[in-house]
């Protein structure tokens, strides 16, 4: 375990699977003050007859949505989220509900908020793309995913708050430091380096690894009902997310919300936030182009990145609510062109 304090804070740029920790860290350095609800809301939406997604809200904690997929081999389950008691309750309201046994886990990417709750599936079969495996492993054997490891983050996390620099409240402590330090740590079992089909021609699922958000993200398309599971290349409710998604958007990412929008689904079930008709991905897509457009353009010209977070030819936003670390997201966005 690494003894200087300042790489637990900084380690957030070079670890994978602790994502939600990069998250976390942002924090560290732009705000003086972290806020976590203490009231969760659980929903399971059924979002057609075969699928239902598991969405945890209320926590002030990014929370990935978990999805059930009923296919003729059995039940087939879409990331893990972050608590493993919230992913065994699911699973077996879920066996109980269609009379079948869960078969699969599938993961969209290794972040751990889309991962740290595999222990409700520990018995299954569990894909990622060949990246996500290989990242996991890689991880392991640097030690990465150690308790030991987890206790030093947090301990630095306490150290910064006591000494003023940012606040914990009673939920971080009871909820993510609490489930963060407990989870047991499941990799995957099965790699897949482009694309594997599951289920019959009538009720086939695609998964397809194309990178964006992290390396090893992929997608699946429920065929049969035209139904598109994103991960994290495809989020909604941004105000209460992270604010690395919005800062992490890209040229790459916009690319890629044209090719989900040219599969042209019924529904989208985004990594995060509320299930949502096609044409959001379209609204999406073109508020991101328009802004690196015009931030473009704006940077060219030698605007400073204050006159230009500020210049009326920038497009509204596409939400009710632009996230709290907006700045951020807007300095991360310039400075990248």
């Amino acid at each position: 375990m690494r003894n200087n304090s300042g790489n637990y804070v900084n380690f957030y740029k070079d670890i994978l699977m602790f994502n939600l920790l990069r998250i976390r860290g942002d924090f560290v350095h732009i705000s003086k003050k972290v806020i976590f609800l203490k009231e969760a809301k659980i929903q399971h939406i059924q979002v057609t007859r075969n699928i239902v997604v598991h969405r945890k809200t209320g926590t002030g904690i990014n929370e990935g949505n978990i999805v059930c997929l009923n296919n003729d081999l059995g039940l087939i389950f879409v990331d893990a989220g972050r608590v493993t008691q919230d992913a065994k309750k699911f699973r077996a309201e879920m066996e109980k509900k269609y009379k079948k046994k869960a078969e699969y886990l599938i993961l969209t990417h290794n972040h751990g908020d889309h991962t740290f709750g595999a222990e409700a599936f520990k018995d299954l079969p569990i894909i990622s793309s060949q990246k996500a495996y290989d990242d996991y492993y890689e991880l392991e054997k640097e030690g990465k995913l150690s308790k030991e490891y987890r206790q030093g983050f947090i301990n630095v996390m306490k150290e910064k708050a006591a000494k003023g620099e940012f606040e914990l409240s009673e939920s971080w402590h009871k909820d993510f430091a609490t489930n963060y330090l407990a989870a047991t740590l499941y990799p995957p079992t099965l790699a897949i380096s482009d694309e594997m089909k599951l289920g019959s021609p009538e009720q086939q699922i695609l998964f397809k690894v194309i990178g964006g958000h992290s390396d090893c993200s992929a997608y699946l398309y429920y065929l049969p009902e035209d139904i598109l599971i994103a991960g994290d290349n495809f989020n909604c409710d941004h105000a209460q997310n992270s604010g690395c998604m919005l800062a992490g958007m890209n040229d790459k990412g916009i690319a890629i919300l044209k090719l989900f929008e040219d599969l042209n689904p019924k529904k989208v079930i985004p990594g995060h936030g509320p299930v949502v008709e096609k044409d959001y991905i379209r609204t999406s897509r073109v508020y991101f182009s328009e802004m690196f457009a015009k931030l473009k353009e704006l940077k060219e010209k030698g605007v400073s990145l204050g006159e230009a977070s500020k210049h009326p030819g920038l497009p509204n936003f596409f939400e009710d609510k632009k996230h709290r670390q907006w700045d951020h997201i807007m300095s991360s966005w310039y400075s990248q062109l």
